[in-house]
């Protein structure tokens, strides 16, 4: 069963066994970093639900990237955004499940 998740008055993703679910686009990446941030006090929320997994569906390209929720406390980092402390993870430390789609072929 699906909870949606919200962060200040909006859906931010969905929780579905565990696994905290994004449909995103290009335009959700921090590029400066080439990582997919997430707000401190949401995280520190999934942590108390016990999520074992986030996964962002790309909205365009089909593709799926997934890490285990353990391994950002490892591998992400905090920082400040205009007043908001986010959790950092780049996008290489993320698995790959599904690979991005042609759209066209020639």
């Amino acid at each position: 069963m699906s909870e949606p998740i919200f962060l200040n008055g909006k859906v931010v993703g969905s929780l579905e066994n565990g696994v905290f679910i994004q449909s995103i686009t290009d335009q959700h990446i921090f590029h400066k970093y080439n990582a997919k941030a997430m707000d401190l006090a949401l995280y520190r929320t999934l942590q108390a639900k016990e999520c074992l997994c986030w996964r962002l569906e790309f909205k365009y390209t089909g593709q799926v990237l997934s890490i285990s929720f353990a391994r950002i406390g490892e591998v992400g980092w905090v920082e400040e955004i205009k007043g908001v402390k986010q959790v950092f993870v780049r996008l290489d430390q993320f698995d790959e499940d599904v690979p991005v789609l042609q759209t066209k072929l020639m």
